[in-house]
């Protein structure tokens, strides 16, 4: 069975009661039942994949089809709006990184991607360098590969490999330092208080997977192994450091859960937002371990 629902972006505000009329709707949805499970389908944005929901239409009023029932669309959670990294990658004992990166994407940010399928092999080349930038200044694209973007039914297989030059600072003769690569939350618009709520188009989730090898002979002196801040209903940023052998492995989660975050809320959502700012700027130390008669340089 299906349903098609005509839908009034939720910017557009309320639905009229007076005079009601067709042309208060400015979008329009499907959901089918597939396999027992309700699915989405907005097949008019060749961006949009099967299944999904866009950010525009969630939230708003409804008139749903024949019945001519109003009613409210749902707002999907955090994890159909995510965005991550996962970065498999060694540090070399001359500072040198080099990784291979996923780019994790659902949502809007897999809509913006799909979007890309018309763009020609040197034109990407450029989106795969502004990526490598943003992962670090000095990483430089060995390779990259953007697959099915033009197939909105078949998943987004987006990956590169970088070679980072300098990526960790020598600190002296033996300690060497560098931040987790991919990590760039911001504190950039948070204010000390609000007398206004916030409004925000849709949920959504920011995350990231590292897996770092380790030069041989070093220690590493990481900050904070465990964080855990936020609302169940506002917001959240969890983030785990560990060490498995000579692998770093850092995992976090930024979460934004509510639409909506109210002057008496913020306090609580900027300190979810400042707490991912602050890991944004962290280092990780590496030591050099002496061994009798001087000391080990990382091979």
């Amino acid at each position: 069975s299906s349903r098609i629902y005509l839908v009034r972006t939720r910017a557009a505000g309320h639905l009229p009661r007076e005079n009601p009329s067709l042309g208060f709707f400015d979008g329009v949805a499907l959901q089918a039942l597939v396999g027992g499970e309700k699915v989405w389908f907005c097949g008019w944005d060749e961006s949009v994949a099967m299944g999904y929901l866009p950010a525009r239409l969630q939230g708003g009023p409804a008139l749903s089809i024949p019945d001519g029932r109003v009613t409210e669309m749902p707002v999907l959670p955090p994890e159909s709006e995510a965005s991550g990294l996962e970065v498999e990658g060694e540090l070399k004992g001359d500072g040198t990184l080099e990784a291979e990166v996923t780019v994790v994407v659902k949502g809007e940010a897999e809509a913006a991607w799909r979007a890309r399928a018309s763009f020609t092999e040197e034109r990407m080349r450029q989106q795969f360098a502004a990526l490598a930038q943003r992962l670090h200044p000095f990483a430089v694209v060995l390779e990259w590969k953007a697959e099915n973007l033009g197939d909105p039914t078949a998943p987004l297989e987006i990956r590169y490999k970088v070679r980072v030059p300098g990526f960790a600072t020598a600190l002296d003769k033996r300690l060497v330092s560098f931040r987790v690569p991919g990590v760039e939350y911001s504190a950039w618009g948070l204010l000390g208080k609000r007398k206004l709520p916030l409004f925000f188009d849709r949920a959504d989730r920011v995350f990231h997977r590292v897996r770092l090898r380790l030069p041989k002979g070093v220690k590493a002196h990481l900050p904070p192994a465990r964080r855990n801040v936020g609302d169940a209903a506002l917001a959240g940023y969890s983030l785990e450091y560990r060490l498995e052998g000579d692998v770093l492995v850092f995992e976090d989660a930024l979460e934004r859960r509510a639409l909506v975050v109210s002057a008496a809320d913020y306090p609580e959502y900027k300190k979810v937002m400042s707490m991912g700012a602050r890991v944004a700027r962290e280092l990780v130390l590496l030591e050099r371990q002496a061994k009798e008669g001087g000391t080990e340089k990382p091979k």
